[in-house]
C-alpha cells in the first residue's frame, strides 16, 4: 500500500511537470549564480508558485518574476503575472528603476504570498547591488511605496517581497529614486559610469583611439559649443558629433570649436566627425592662431577628414601640421564632403591626403565654391604637390582654357549657348549674383536658350551666367561667362 501511494505521488507530479504549470528557461540563466531552487514541484493544493519569463531588451535587468503562496486552487487559474509597463504620469518622475516592472493579479486569492524578482548581475553595471529597493505602484492612486518587507539574496541575485497585493512591483536604484523623491541619499552615492548605453556609432563604427580618450559626460554637458584644450575634448567632440547627434540625445546639429591651446595627435588613430549616414551637421571651427600636429585618419571609407561629411563648413585660424590623411572617396585633409556653404580664413594644412576617387583635394574632397582667404596648402594629393584647396578646383583648372560651350547674350537679354555633337547629361545653367550666391541652378540639356524674364523674374541685382557640367567626379565650368550689370 505504501508503494502504490509513492507512485501515485509520483505520477502526479511528473503530470504536473509535463503539463507546463512551472516551466524554467535554462537561456535566462546563464550569468546568473545558482538556480537549482528553480526546478520545481507544483501541488494541486497548499503551496504554489508560478514564474514568468521577462524579456526586455531595452530594460534586461530583471529577465524573471515567480510569485509564490498558499492557495485552495489551481494558483495559475486565478493568479497572473504580467511584465506590463504602467502606464503613469508619475513614471516619468521616478527615476532609477531597475529593469521592467511586473503586474500582480489575484494576489487576493493567496495566502503568505511572496514575490521574488531575479535580476542578472552583470546588468546592473555600476550599480551596487546594496541600493537595490523594491517598489509598488498603486495603480488608483497613482503613487509609489517603497516596500519595506523584503529580501535581497546577493548569492543568488534575487529579491523577495512578503505579502503582496495586486499591482506594479519593480526593482529600483534608491540613489537614483531617492535623488528624484528629495531625500538624503549620500550613503548610497557611488561613481557613475553616465553612458553605459552605447550608441548605433559605437556598436557599428569604425572609432579609433576616439573611445579611449573620450569624455562623454563634457561632451553632452558642453554640448554645441565647445572649447577645446586638449585631444580628449577634440574626441569628446567627435563622439558628440557622430553618436550623440545620431542618437538624437543632442542640442542640434551646429557644432561650434574654439580651439584655445596647441593640440598633438601623434600618437592616436583619429575617425573623421560626422558621417553621411546619420543626421548632418554643420560645423565652425576658430583656431585662435593654434596648430592641430600629426592628424593621422586611416579610415578605409568615405568621407574623410578632420571632418567627414558636413552641410556647412567654417574653418578660421587655424593650422593643421604633418597630417597624414587616408579615404575611401571625398577625401581631403579639413574636410571629405561638404554639401552646403564652404569659408576658409587664416588656414593652413600641411602633409599627405590619399583617396581612391577623384574627389580627393588638400582641403576639401568633395564640394564647391568654397572661400579661401589668406589659406595655404603644402599637401601631396595622391601622390602629387597639390595647389589646389579642394578637387573641383583642380578639376576646373584643366579644362579652364577648354570652353565647349559659348555663351551669347541676344539682345532682348536672352542667354543663347552654342549645341555639341557629344551629349552632356548634365549640363546645368548657373546664375549668380554680384555677391557670389546662387540665382539659379537649372538643367540646360534640352534647353539652349536662358529666357531673360526668368534671369529678371530671379534677381534686380547685377550678375553672371555660365554652364557647369559633371566631369571626372565634380561639376566643372565649361562655357565663357556671361556677365550682366544692372
Amino acid at each position: 500500500m505504501k508503494h502504490t501511494k509513492v507512485l501515485i505521488l509520483s505520477a502526479l507530479i511528473v503530470i504536473s511537470l509535463l503539463c507546463g504549470c512551472n516551466y524554467t528557461n535554462d537561456n535566462y540563466y546563464h550569468d546568473t549564480k545558482d538556480y537549482s531552487e528553480m526546478i520545481l514541484t507544483r501541488y494541486y493544493s497548499g503551496r504554489q508558485r508560478i514564474t514568468k519569463d521577462i524579456i526586455n531588451i531595452e530594460k534586461p535587468e530583471v529577465f524573471m518574476a515567480a510569485l509564490e503562496g498558499n492557495c485552495e486552487s489551481s494558483i495559475d487559474s486565478v493568479c497572473k503575472i504580467d511584465a506590463d509597463y504602467p502606464r503613469s504620469n508619475r513614471m516619468s518622475s521616478i527615476k532609477g528603476i531597475i529593469g521592467n516592472p511586473v503586474l500582480l493579479s489575484g494576489c487576493d486569492k493567496l495566502k503568505d504570498s511572496e514575490l521574488t524578482l531575479y535580476y542578472k548581475e552583470s546588468e546592473l553595471f555600476d550599480i551596487p547591488e546594496s541600493n537595490i529597493i523594491v517598489l509598488y505602484y498603486d495603480n488608483k492612486a497613482d503613487s509609489f511605496q517603497k516596500s519595506e518587507n523584503i529580501s535581497l539574496d546577493t548569492d543568488k541575485n534575487k529579491v523577495t517581497i512578503k505579502t503582496v497585493k495586486n499591482g506594479h512591483y519593480m526593482l529600483a536604484d534608491m540613489y537614483e529614486y531617492g535623488i528624484s523623491m528629495g531625500y538624503d541619499v549620500n550613503k548610497y552615492s557611488y561613481k557613475k559610469y553616465e553612458d553605459k548605453k552605447l550608441t548605433s556609432w559605437e556598436k557599428d563604427s569604425v572609432t579609433g583611439d576616439i573611445l579611449s580618450i573620450a569624455d562623454k559626460r563634457w561632451a553632452a554637458e558642453n554640448a554645441p559649443d565647445f572649447h577645446v584644450k586638449n585631444a580628449s575634448q577634440l574626441a569628446s567632440v567627435v563622439y558628440y558629433a557622430n553618436g550623440l547627434v545620431n542618437e538624437s540625445l543632442s542640442k542640434g546639429g551646429n557644432i561650434t570649436i574654439s580651439i584655445e591651446a596647441d593640440l598633438d595627435l601623434r600618437k592616436l588613430q583619429w575617425v573623421p566627425m560626422g558621417t553621411s549616414d546619420g543626421k548632418f551637421i554643420v560645423v565652425s571651427i576658430n583656431g585662435n592662431g593654434h596648430t592641430i600636429k600629426g592628424l593621422k585618419i586611416d579610415y578605409g571609407s568615405a568621407d574623410t577628414g578632420l571632418i567627414g561629411y558636413a552641410t556647412g563648413v567654417e574653418i578660421s585660424n587655424l593650422t593643421v601640421k604633418n597630417a597624414l590623411v587616408r579615404g575611401y572617396g571625398c577625401t581631403g585633409m579639413l574636410c571629405g564632403e561638404c554639401h552646403g556653404p564652404m569659408y576658409f580664413k587664416n588656414v593652413s594644412v600641411s602633409g599627405r591626403v590619399d583617396g581612391s576617387d577623384n574627389n580627393t583635394g588638400s582641403f576639401i574632397g568633395s564640394g564647391s565654391d568654397g572661400v579661401y582667404e589668406n589659406c595655404n596648402t603644402d599637401v601631396y594629393v595622391n601622390g602629387e604637390k597639390s595647389e589646389y584647396f579642394c578637387y573641383y578646383d583642380s578639376n576646373n583648372a584643366k579644362y579652364a582654357d577648354e570652353t565647349i560651350f559659348t555663351l551669347t547674350k541676344e539682345e532682348n537679354g536672352d542667354i543663347r549657348r552654342t549645341e555639341t555633337a557629344e551629349e552632356y547629361k548634365s549640363l546645368t545653367w548657373v546664375i549668380m549674383d554680384s555677391k557670389g550666391n546662387y540665382v539659379l541652378r537649372r538643367n540646360a540639356v534640352n534647353e539652349t536658350v536662358l529666357s531673360a524674364d526668368l534671369i529678371r523674374s530671379l534677381t534686380k541685382d547685377s550678375y553672371s551666367v555660365h554652364l557647369r557640367s559633371f566631369i571626372n567626379g565634380s561639376y566643372v565650368v565649361v562655357s565663357n561667362t556671361i556677365e550682366c550689370f544692372q
